[in-house]
């Protein structure tokens, strides 16, 4: 090494610790800023650019017409106006770009004009010497003023993007100790930076699957008997009468509106949702809303507590599990990271408190089969039973798992009669729990006086007539479930409209529909398994035997999770299954890992470079989900 360099690592050496993630973080933020400032607002700056407004246009043959002096760049065009009957307008508007070279192109966009909102703002971001909007003719008189903005703009939710993909690179590139030793700290530090950017971006609009649905059970179960609804309230729950958004511009003025209409109760009605086992998943959020509105917080702020809430539950919940975990550490932290499961822990739904639960209690009761000590840790054993009960009360289908305590070696039992009482205790325990998912829908069979359980979205659903056609042809519903399990060519929740995406994708890489990765990074994430499967020989891997019991009790988890669709989201009669989604399979993905992970392929590279390179891709795979999501889909 040069001298230059000796005198570099030396003086490196003695800065505490501390003190150099400080400078580090400093210089983080700073560049953050340049990017920013520079990077996105460059023209703004450079050029001193302002926003114009024209109030005086020429409107000919039902098109509005604005002609600039000189060719000019367009950032954004921004459209005041409001019909008479507040109604919404579509319109669409053709800018007249100026290449470098001269040559002028038509380039046309389309937006919305919301009655809500008084205006509609696109991004543009060319040079152009002419704007020309047609707008219905009943509405051209409605049009007030048309503005290009070209002012300094910082976006703050962009920024959050920026910050935490820089701060994960640091951490790769500086925090090699990290990576090898304590990579629940990377975990934790990604995680919270991923999941706060989602949560405050998201704002005041249903983003991702159910969340309205999950929402009322949330809100309600924050109230007694009585709730009290604001107009805000209702039009989240129902999902109506909120403009959509595609600029940061209109994304603001979309969460001021809500925070308007959550003001004044307009309602007070009986709690439609009850409160039982499988609203456990919910108390975080629970109690989120029940401090958002003791402080009095705007709606927006409220959303976000109760995401928040969520998140710090899933991260504290998932740093243990990965502390904990004695084989494929790596692997359990690549699927905590992934957009899917992120996303799930950001937003108001139950499936982030399902996966790291029963995610944990799965990692104890692996960590017990694989150990070499004598005795059974009953605290662990324990605890991993009640992570998985819990996590599974809002989603029965993973409550077998629990037998995966039934794979613990036999010597380290005192006896055999022993062995036979904890494993008949165990299938006893397993049982309790699915009763809990069967037996009130085979009563709504036979009793008259219970009503058969239907999907609250809707549909002609009805479990206990489907639990019939079970009954009456099982041979037809086994052919069709098997069909159906390894078609693996998509997961839509509809028999007609067909997910056009890999099953790796709509698994890891799903923000709720709103951005689904595409085909080519399918090929990354089968790298990725890949290389969490061919680990270093240091781990010990599960016994064939043991191997063979944990593949089949994947194959229980997936047949109730199908059947558990076939029950309750599939329309009687209907022959095809529906509703399965690739992301109910995540709190088996581990496990799967585990149990394909033989001990004998392995990578050569050192511990470090193994870490860099696993958390090198879910840095990539990251920054591409929120970038799609924030601001190429939402906040341009």
């Amino acid at each position: 090494m040069p001298m230059e360099g000796l005198m570099v690592k030396r003086i490196t050496n003695k800065i505490p610790k501390p003190l150099a993630y400080a400078i580090v973080l400093f210089l983080i933020v700073v560049l953050t800023f340049v990017i920013e400032f520079f990077g996105f607002n460059f023209k703004s700056i450079r050029y001193g650019l302002k926003d114009t407004t024209f109030t005086n246009f020429t409107v000919k043959n039902n098109s509005i017409e604005v002609k600039l002096k000189k060719t000019t760049y367009i950032g954004k065009v921004q459209i005041y106006g409001l019909s008479e009957e507040n109604k919404i307008i579509h319109y669409s508007f053709e800018v007249t770009t100026v290449s470098s070279y001269g040559k002028e192109n038509k380039k046309g966009y389309n937006d919305i004009l919301y009655p809500e909102l008084k205006t509609g703002v696109t991004s543009v971001g060319e040079y152009g010497n002419k704007i020309k909007i047609d707008v219905p003719k009943e509405y051209v008189d409605c049009i007030k003023a048309v503005k290009i903005k070209n002012s300094f703009t910082p976006n703050k939710y962009r920024m959050c993007f920026i910050f935490s993909v820089l701060v994960m690179l640091a951490m790769i590139i500086l925090c090699k100790d990290i990576l090898r030793k304590r990579i629940e700290l990377f975990f934790v530090v990604s995680g919270f930076l991923i999941g706060v950017s989602l949560i405050y971006s998201t704002g005041a609009t249903p983003f991702t699957w159910d969340e309205e649905t999950h929402f009322k059970a949330v809100y309600e179960n924050a109230y007694g008997d009585l709730v009290d609804n604001t107009s805000a309230v209702v039009k989240y729950e129902e999902k109506v009468g909120i403009p959509a958004y595609n600029t940061l511009e209109e994304k603001n003025l979309v969460d001021q509106y809500m925070n308007a209409n959550d003001k004044k109760v307009i309602s007070r009605t009986n709690k439609a949702v009850a409160t039982n086992y499988t609203a456990v998943a919910y108390i975080p959020q629970i109690l989120g809303a029940k401090i958002a509105r003791a402080l009095h917080l705007s709606f927006s702020n409220m959303l976000m507590l109760i995401k928040f809430m969520n998140l710090i539950v899933y991260l504290v919940v998932m740093v243990i599990a990965i502390k904990m975990t004695k084989v494929c550490k790596y692997a359990l932290v690549c699927i905590a990271l992934m957009p899917t499961s992120i996303l799930q822990a950001s937003s108001i739904t139950y499936d982030g408190f399902v996966l790291c639960f029963v995610s944990l209690g799965v990692v104890l009761l692996i960590n017990e089969i694989i150990s070499d000590e004598e005795k059974i840790n009953t605290k662990l054993l324990v605890a991993g039973m009640v992570a998985i009960t819990v996590g599974s009360l809002s989603k029965m289908v993973y409550a077998p798992l629990v037998m995966l305590a039934l794979f613990i070696p036999n010597r380290k039992f005192s006896s055999k009669k022993s062995v036979i009482w904890f494993k008949l205790g165990i299938l006893a325990v397993c049982g309790w729990m699915l009763t809990t998912f069967v037996l009130p829908t085979i009563a709504s069979m036979i009793s008259p006086d219970v009503t058969a359980t239907v999907d609250i979205r809707g549909g002609d659903t009805n479990s206990g007539s489907q639990i019939g056609n079970i009954i009456g042809q099982p041979f037809n519903y086994a052919k069709e479930l098997l069909s159906s399990i390894f078609s693996f060519e998509n997961f839509g929740i509809s028999a007609e409209t067909r997910d056009p995406y890999t099953i790796g994708n709509l698994m890891l890489m799903n923000y709720g529909g709103t951005v689904v990765g595409p085909d080519k990074f399918a090929y990354v994430i089968m790298a990725l398994i890949m290389i969490l499967i061919c680990k270093n020989k240091e781990e010990k891997p599960l016994n064939v035997k043991t191997k063979l019991g944990v593949w089949g009790l994947i194959f229980i988890i997936v047949v109730l999770i199908w059947t558990a669709m076939y029950l309750a989201f599939t329309p009687v009669g209907q022959k095809a299954i529906v509703g399965v989604q690739a992301r109910y399979y995540l709190p088996i993905l581990w496990l799967a890992i585990v149990a394909a992970y033989n001990g004998k392929l392995c990578i050569n590279v050192t511990k470090t470079g193994y870490a860099r390179l696993l958390t090198g891709i879910m840095t990539f795979i990251t920054a591409y989900g929120l970038l799609a999501v924030l601001i190429v889909q939402k906040l341009a």
